[in-house]
């Protein structure tokens, strides 16, 4: 393996291994925020009044979708943070930097 495609090698295992901690991560809050307080916990949290309704009634109906829609939005933004660290692309076996690329 020449210098070019270890590198290319290692940029990849880079990108995913920090790409599958941040859906991993995700994975974890949307359940504990879609399963666990409205399924394991809503008999304990049934007291807990939010906005008028039960805490597990208000997240069953309204928080799992925000919860979602702000996994969605967080994993969007770490992606383009992750992508623009990297500052690289591929072009066929060569790894060329975005910047000397003019982009």
């Amino acid at each position: 393996m020449n210098s070019k495609s270890k590198e290319k090698e290692r940029i990849t295992k880079k990108f995913w291994s920090k790409n599958l901690r941040l859906i991993a991560f995700s994975m974890i809050i949307w359940f504990a925020s879609s399963y666990g307080i409205v399924i394991l916990l809503g008999d304990v949290l049934s007291g807990v009044k939010f906005l008028g309704c039960t805490l597990p009634f208000w997240f069953g109906q309204q928080g799992s979708i925000m919860v979602f829609f702000l996994l969605v939005l967080n994993y969007a933004v770490r992606m383009d943070i992750l992508t623009k660290s990297l500052k690289m692309e591929y072009e066929g076996n060569n790894v060329v930097n975005i910047k000397e690329k003019g982009a």
